[in-house]
């Protein structure tokens, strides 16, 4: 079955890291210059929505789960952030597995 790639990138990342403070700005900033070197290495004028990150692609209300499932399998690339917390998490081990799943399939 054909992948719909929406996003070119998702941001998988513990969310211990991202509700620790120094952590979470570091990881915004690299998230935003990513963004906007693939922006410009695709020449693209519009940097929103070329990387999905949980912040910003969930909103109130969404089923959170659904959503990060279709997001990983709507990604050209998986872009994991490891720390501690990342591979503690059992929901970050789930985001690559659907990935890894859907590149053998």
């Amino acid at each position: 079955m054909p992948v719909d790639n929406r996003y070119h990138l998702f941001a998988s990342h513990s969310s211990a890291d991202r509700e620790a403070t120094p952590r979470r700005c570091h990881l915004r900033k690299f998230i935003t210059e990513i963004e906007s070197l693939v922006a410009r290495k695709l020449g693209l004028g519009k940097v929103e929505g070329l990387i999905f990150v949980d912040e910003r692609g969930i909103e109130c209300g969404d089923e959170w789960r659904a959503v990060l499932s279709e997001a990983v399998r709507t990604s050209r690339a998986l872009v994991c952030f490891v720390s501690p917390n990342y591979l503690q998490s059992d929901w970050c081990g789930k985001e690559l597995q659907v990935f890894l799943d859907r590149q053998s399939g």
